[in-house]
């Protein structure tokens, strides 16, 4: 590593790290988990149990996206008036919710108020407005 007027000159290893680095980076590690595939002398040393985990995690995530985006493509081809009132967009809701809302609806107030906290749960709000906004919106 050097300098040539105002440019760095730095060594290929270094390129080498920022491309792990980066590689890392766009598989979803945070710069904790990349810091440990580094030895103290700056030399990689893969964790190849972290990298099936993360592989794993990953697979569970395009799940997650293959079926939003499904759902999505479905609620823009839907003919029903009303995705509320389409099949398919209830047994979407109830897959990703656990529950279908109109059965808790049927059901006592404390099983609609369980589907709501479960919705908002997953959907990681957790104060009691949104709670509130949640009761409004889904009756």
């Amino acid at each position: 590593m050097g300098r040539r007027g105002l440019r760095r000159l730095l060594d290929a290893a270094v390129f080498e790290r920022l491309a792990l680095i980066a590689l890392a980076r766009a598989s979803g590690f945070t710069l904790e988990e990349i810091a440990r595939v580094f030895a103290p002398d700056g030399r990689p040393r893969i964790d190849r149990p972290m990298l099936a985990a993360k592989a794993n995690e990953l697979d569970r995530t395009i799940r997650k996206l293959k079926a939003m985006r499904d759902g999505l493509r479905h609620a823009a081809a839907c003919r029903a008036h009303s995705h509320m009132q389409c099949p398919t967009f209830r047994r979407l809701l109830a897959a990703r919710f656990g529950g279908d809302p109109a059965a808790a609806d049927e059901g006592s107030e404390a099983a609609a108020l369980s589907f709501q906290r479960r919705c908002l749960s997953l959907c990681r709000f957790q104060s009691r407005d949104a709670l509130s906004l949640a009761t409004n919106v889904v009756r």
